[in-house]
């Protein structure tokens, strides 16, 4: 399903984001201004309590802009631990 079309589908409630265990964001970059990935975190995501917000998995080839010196900005991302 598409960003617009999971944005339509909470916005009508035909889909609740307490019902969602996974959020799987392509092109994740893209999650800014009005895009939909936004709007999907700003209206839905961060109303939910914070123990119950589904996991977000966001995938990207672009992880800085293009100002950016990506060797410089990838030293910064922070990692997670394994265990």
């Amino acid at each position: 399903m598409t960003a617009d079309i999971l944005y339509g589908c909470l916005v009508h409630a035909f889909i609740k984001m307490q019902d969602i265990n996974l959020l799987c964001f392509d092109e994740a970059h893209h999650a800014k201004k009005k895009h939909s990935y936004a709007r999907i975190i700003k209206d839905f995501y961060l109303a939910e309590p914070e123990n119950t917000r589904p996991k977000i998995f966001g995938m990207t080839a672009s992880p800085v802009g293009s100002r950016a010196d990506a060797a410089h900005a990838a030293a910064y991302v922070p990692l997670p631990k394994v265990t």
